[in-house]
């Protein structure tokens, strides 16, 4: 953990701002994730260590209040902005989103790119 209460071996952020939209979108319609300031403060202070998205023109005192939140495992901070989070998510205005379930964590995980080739694990 950081000095912010951040995870510094938290889930990798993915490359593609679009993917996650689309993935937080399904979260969202699972209800699964948490949206807005308040959502976001109580998921926390109810002991949970989500990742948070948040928007890359957030305000420097947005800023400041959502990394104060701890702990949380990651903070992703430079993948979209208000507008486009807002947009996707069929809200006006949102700074912040934050997703704690382990399996929507692992497909925004599978779907970010990677360069190189990737292994398929088999089932045996």
């Amino acid at each position: 953990m950081n000095g912010n209460g951040v995870d510094a071996g938290g889930p990798r952020a993915p490359a593609d701002g679009e993917a996650l939209l689309r993935m937080l979108g399904l979260a969202l319609r699972a209800g699964k994730l948490a949206v807005g300031a308040e959502q976001v403060s109580r998921l926390v202070a109810r002991g949970r260590r989500p990742v948070l998205v948040l928007a890359t023109d957030a305000s420097p005192r947005q800023r400041d209040r959502y990394l104060a939140l701890a702990p949380v495992r990651a903070v992703w901070g430079d993948l979209v902005g208000r507008e486009d989070l807002a947009r996707a998510l069929g809200r006006r205005n949102l700074t912040v989103v934050a997703l704690d379930d382990p399996d929507f964590l692992r497909g925004i995980g599978a779907a970010a790119p990677r360069g190189g080739r990737t292994r398929r694990r088999r089932n045996r």
